[in-house]
């Protein structure tokens, strides 16, 4: 899986402007060694970009674009207007290998700013346009299953 737009990166030098958090507002939640929050810095999208890479193209055999495959990074334009849940491992210590989960959130309000949501490129989502309120689509998701019940 390579994505709809294969030549898209994400920009890592500057924090998400579509998020709508400062910091984690809604902090993170921990369980043992485990800890769920959002992503919060280039760093945290670099290490779950790597982590998508390693599921998606070493473990289930996706083809890569050549700059994905240079990289060793799953990335698209949804990258930089989402928010990502990571999943962190504190045993396995502070760096790329304590990431040992992911989620990307996208709102409908961010994704009619924009090109949509990424399902709509894939699927016929039109009936859910009807329903009121806010949506989130979750995509990407990585990790071991057993994680999310965190």
């Amino acid at each position: 899986m390579s994505g709809i737009y294969p030549s898209a990166s994400i920009d890592t030098t500057q924090e998400n402007p579509e998020s709508p958090h400062e910091g984690d507002p809604l902090g993170g939640v921990r369980s043992g060694s485990l800890e769920v929050r959002l992503a919060l810095t280039p760093k945290d999208i670099d290490a779950l970009q790597a982590l998508r890479f390693r599921v998606f193209y070493e473990e289930c055999g996706a083809v890569p674009t050549s700059e994905m495959k240079r990289r060793q990074r799953d990335f698209d334009v949804f990258d930089n207007i989402c928010d990502h849940l990571i999943v962190l491992d504190r045993s396995r210590g502070d760096g790329f290998d304590a990431v040992i989960g992911t989620y990307r959130l996208m709102r409908r309000s961010v994704a009619r700013r924009h090109q949509g949501f990424y399902t709509a490129s894939e699927f016929d989502v039109s009936p859910l346009e009807g329903v009121e309120g806010e949506i989130l689509e979750l995509g990407r998701r990585h990790g071991e299953l057993a994680v999310f019940a965190v």
